[in-house]
């Protein structure tokens, strides 16, 4: 049986024109393999959807005591703070509460940062407004979920 841990970290941002960006920061370990990815989508004032992927691992920061996150990448040419503006959600074992045990295998979700001020440059191009992070680690692969649907969302303006 292979030992599988995903990591994915999402954070997002709506200005107050409407322009949108999202951003992964996700590491997939299986045995003898880790592998990093770091993504950004934009959909700003020219409408066009703007989209970029890599193989290498965003830099994330932190700080408690400040209450925000830093989500940096030079290739996407990405760096944005994510200030929090509400309390952090506990984290919550999805598959625990869905089952009786989960044999080990966990679905964490944290919405570290529920609702956060989120300033930033992306492409060269500053953006500002109200956004959200969160983090999710699952150590049963996404195949092997207890579900037939998934309706995962949420959205602050």
């Amino acid at each position: 049986m292979s030992h599988f841990i995903l990591h994915k970290h999402y954070f997002d941002c709506i200005d107050d024109h409407g322009h949108a960006l999202i951003a992964y920061a996700a590491e997939l370990s299986l045995p003898g393999v880790r592998l990093p990815y770091a993504a950004a989508m934009q959909h700003g004032g020219d409408g066009i959807l703007h989209e970029q992927g890599y193989l290498k691992r965003a830099r994330l920061e932190t700080d408690a005591a400040l209450a925000h996150t830093q989500l940096t990448h030079s290739q996407l040419a990405l760096d944005g703070t994510w200030q929090a503006q509400a309390a952090a959600c506990p984290p919550q074992d999805l598959l625990a509460l869905a089952q009786a045990g989960g044999n080990g295998k966990q679905v964490i979700w944290h919405a570290h940062t529920p609702k956060a001020r989120v300033n930033g440059n992306y492409r060269g191009q500053p953006f500002a407004g109200w956004g959200y992070a969160e983090t999710l680690t699952l150590t049963l692969p996404p195949w092997r979920l207890p579900l037939d649907e998934l309706y995962w969302g949420r959205f602050i303006s």
